[in-house]
C-alpha cells in the first residue's frame, strides 16, 4: 500500500506494473522498454512506417498485376497495326503475271493472297476486341471504342466485299465473296493512307501505346458496352 509520505511521481506510471508476477512466456509479459516506446512516440512512428511499407507492396503488387494484363493487349495491338498495314501496300493491289503448266501466262490479282491477307487481319482484329474488352485500363478501352465505332460506321461498305461485322464487334471473312468482289471497291477501303485499314493500323497502335502506360483505372461502361453490342 502507497502512504502519502512516500516518494511517488503521479507521472511515473511504472510503478503500477512493478509487482507484476513474471513468466517466461511472452505473450503474459508487458515490456516496460515497449511502454517507453509507447510514452515517446517511436511505437506510432514504426506502425505508421510499417503500413506504409505495406501500402507500398500492394501497389507494387498491383502494378505488376497490371503489366501482366496489359502486355498480350499490346502484343496483340502490334500484331493488328502490322496485318492492318500491310492491307495498305500497293503491291498486294497490283496485278500479277503467273506461267501456266501449258506454259501460257495469265495475268491478274493474287486472290488467294488478298484473301490471307484479310483472314490474317480480321483474326489480329478479334483478338484486340476480345482483349480490350476485358481490360480494366482506361484508355485501353477509349482507343478500342474508337476503333470499333469507325468500324461499325463502315460496316455496309464492308459488308459489300465479304467482310461481316458481327454483334460482338469482331469480323467475320466469307472468303467466296471477297473474291468475287469488285477489286475498285476493295482498294478503295484498304489500300493506302486515309483507308479504313490505315485508320484502323493508327489506332492499333494507340492501344498498343495506351498499354505500355502505368497505372489502372476502373473500367467504364460505356467504354465495355461499345465493344460488346
Amino acid at each position: 500500500m502507497i502512504e502519502k509520505g512516500d516518494s511517488f511521481m503521479m507521472n511515473d506510471y511504472s510503478i503500477l506494473f512493478s509487482s507484476l508476477p513474471s513468466t517466461t512466456e511472452s505473450k503474459n509479459t508487458f515490456d516496460l522498454s515497449e511502454y517507453a516506446s509507447i510514452k515517446n512516440g517511436s511505437y506510432g512512428k514504426l506502425l505508421k512506417a510499417y503500413y506504409a511499407q505495406q501500402e507500398e507492396e500492394e501497389k507494387s503488387s498491383a502494378a505488376a498485376k497490371e503489366k501482366e494484363s496489359l502486355t498480350p493487349i499490346k502484343s496483340g495491338a502490334d500484331d493488328l497495326e502490322a496485318s492492318a498495314s500491310a492491307l495498305t501496300r500497293a503491291s498486294l493491289w497490283e496485278k500479277k503475271t503467273v506461267k501456266n503448266a501449258d506454259g501460257t501466262e495469265t495475268t491478274d490479282y493474287d486472290w488467294d493472297a488478298i484473301t490471307k491477307a484479310l483472314e490474317d487481319f480480321a483474326k489480329d482484329y478479334n483478338n484486340v476486341v476480345k482483349l480490350a474488352g476485358d481490360s480494366n485500363t482506361k484508355s485501353v478501352l477509349r482507343y478500342a471504342s474508337w476503333m470499333t465505332g469507325m468500324t461499325r460506321s463502315n460496316d455496309d461498305l464492308l459488308a459489300s466485299v465479304g467482310i461481316k461485322l458481327e454483334d460482338n464487334n469482331t469480323l467475320t471473312i466469307d472468303a467466296d465473296k471477297v473474291k468475287s468482289s469488285n477489286i475498285a471497291s476493295l482498294k478503295s477501303i484498304f489500300l493506302g493512307a486515309g483507308s479504313i485499314a490505315d485508320r484502323i493500323a493508327q489506332k492499333a497502335g494507340s492501344i498498343a501505346n495506351a498499354a505500355t502506360i502505368n497505372g489502372t483505372y476502373t473500367k467504364s461502361g460505356k467504354y465495355s458496352e461499345s465493344l460488346s453490342k
